[in-house]
């Protein structure tokens, strides 16, 4: 069983402080750190469907995510036959 490790009030009080330093430093530096993914746009792409069941948009949106790992996991998993 793992043990929970209780944290001091000056540890939090570091970790937040940290934290808006970060925030400070990317901000002077005008650094976008955000990044569009293809999860970004499965809704938008489903929406515009001629999907009338509601069944039908969540096995569009389930296949849709699959895909997307599939094609991110790279080329060795699709080189295997299914039975493996």
């Amino acid at each position: 069983m793992k043990r929970t490790v209780l944290f001091t009030q000056i540890v939090l009080m570091m970790m937040c402080f940290g934290q808006e330093w970060e925030l400070v430093v990317l901000q002077t530096l005008k650094w976008d750190v955000s990044s569009v993914t293809a999860h970004d746009f499965i809704e938008h792409i489903v929406r515009r469907l001629p999907l009338t069941s509601p069944d039908d948009v969540d096995t569009v949106r389930r296949h849709a995510l699959a895909f997307i790992a599939l094609c991110t996991a790279g080329t060795i998993q699709t080189a295997l036959s299914g039975s493996l």
